[in-house]
């Protein structure tokens, strides 16, 4: 009786393996694995990078801040741009709507481009205590008309003039005690009376921003003369520092040097 042999079935296999269609059809076989591992690998990897950069919505400047300007003024004005950026580029503290700008004044200085953060920031009760050691917050009373009240604003600058009357033998005379001073506090309108009006000779106390010696020239000037408060520009010629007296007045002269009046 004849026996047919078979060949054993991994015989067969280890010999269409060891042709070249057969190494080409598995190293195929394991490119494409590869190729699905690296696909799933980045995707899970761009998936990671992907919640770790979520857009955040923060205030940014668009025109210098000075130091000094009221939140309510940030607010309402032309100070910044609402822009969607990254965590990664997230400031510590930014501020992320004008909420959080109530009752505030800027600390420092704030440069376009710069995101508006809670360190840039202090309540006005806690910024007296934050001025530069050289610099004094000092209250001064002045009129509607003096002081430009309900014109100027928190966090504005002005120029402050002192005037004093004719004594004696002396002249009354007006001279500049400090250009470019930032108003911490613009004060309150005067009441108005009954008709409607404001007051002719009601006050508002301003607190301004100055060095010492130009607190106690001011202190002494309010009790003994009167305090003017002249707006400045942003970018305004800085005033001269020339004294204005009745005499050089009647002459037709600009003024006379502080050098000069004695």
């Amino acid at each position: 009786m004849e026996v047919t042999q078979r060949r054993p079935v991994g015989t067969k296999l280890g010999g269409w393996t060891s042709t070249r269609r057969g190494t080409l059809a598995i190293a195929l076989v394991s490119t494409l694995i590869a190729a699905a591992i690296l696909a799933f690998a980045l995707h899970r990897y761009r998936q990671s990078v992907e919640g770790s950069t979520k857009p955040a919505t923060v205030l940014v400047a668009k025109r210098l801040i000075q130091k000094g300007t009221s939140g309510a003024a940030i607010g309402v004005g032309q100070y910044f741009n609402t822009t969607r950026i990254s965590d990664k580029q997230l400031a510590s503290g930014a501020l992320t709507n004008t909420a959080a700008l109530h009752g505030e004044v800027a600390a420092r200085d704030i440069y376009p481009g710069q995101q508006l953060t809670a360190a840039d920031f202090v309540s006005g009760g806690l910024f007296y205590s934050r001025l530069p050691r050289n610099l004094r917050a000092v209250s001064v009373p002045v009129d509607t008309s003096h002081g430009m009240i309900g014109n100027v604003q928190t966090g504005d600058r002005v120029d402050v003039y002192v005037s004093f009357k004719k004594e004696e033998q002396k002249p009354a005379f007006l001279r500049l005690v400090a250009p470019y001073v930032v108003v911490l506090d613009a004060g309150r309108p005067p009441s108005t009376s009954g008709l409607g009006g404001a007051l002719p000779n009601a006050t508002a106390n301003v607190v301004l921003e100055v060095n010492i010696h130009q607190a106690a020239e001011l202190a002494f000037s309010s009790d003994f003369g009167k305090v003017w408060l002249v707006l400045s520009p942003p970018h305004g010629v800085s005033p001269s520092k020339e004294v204005i007296d009745e005499l050089s007045i009647l002459a037709g002269n600009p003024g006379v040097s502080q050098e000069g009046t004695k």
